[in-house]
């Protein structure tokens, strides 16, 4: 899978490489125990970003929640490229 961010906020602009999401996700227990989650962890630059999502039926995307450095950066849509 490959994602493109598709509304930011100016702090998660490094949330958007070119190359570093292209590595392959991983099913998880997702963090509010609601059952199975797609996610990602690794490193943008020195920042650890862990991600979880899931696909949105109603659009071409998933909703993923973010964290960067251990600290909540909130809700995304996240595009399938």
């Amino acid at each position: 899978f490959t994602f493109d961010v598709k509304r930011i906020i100016s702090s998660l602009t490094t949330l958007k490489p070119d190359v570093t999401l292209r590595e392959c996700l991983s099913l998880a227990e997702a963090w509010d125990g609601s059952g199975l989650a797609w996610q990602w962890t690794g490193f943008v630059g020195d920042d650890l970003f862990e991600i979880q999502c899931r696909e949105i039926a109603s659009e071409r995307g998933y909703l993923g929640y973010v964290y960067r450095n251990n600290k909540n950066e909130g809700w995304f849509l996240l595009n399938r490229k």
